[in-house]
């Protein structure tokens, strides 16, 4: 991935495969732009919302995967709208 890595709510230039982090405030803020709430967003990666209420205040890491999954979202609401 080319670019900054703002987008995920990180500092640095480094390329996003070095970085397994996101930070909770990005996660709550992708969250409200697509107009989501912390239990639709839990039944669409199928966990718990208290995982989602935990990535967002900082009380459990946010997984990895997690951008990419986040990205398949995007996609899918972005497929329905066209259709």
């Amino acid at each position: 991935m080319s670019g900054t890595n703002k987008h995920l709510g990180l500092d640095s230039d480094i390329p996003l495969v070095y970085h397994s982090y996101m930070t909770p405030e990005y996660l709550k803020e992708w969250r409200n732009k697509n107009g989501l709430t912390q239990s639709g967003l839990a039944k669409k990666l199928n966990v718990a919302t208290m995982t989602v209420s935990r990535w967002e205040t900082g009380l459990r890491a946010i997984p990895p995967f997690l951008s990419l999954a986040l990205q398949a979202i995007e996609c899918e609401t972005k497929t329905r709208k066209e259709d």
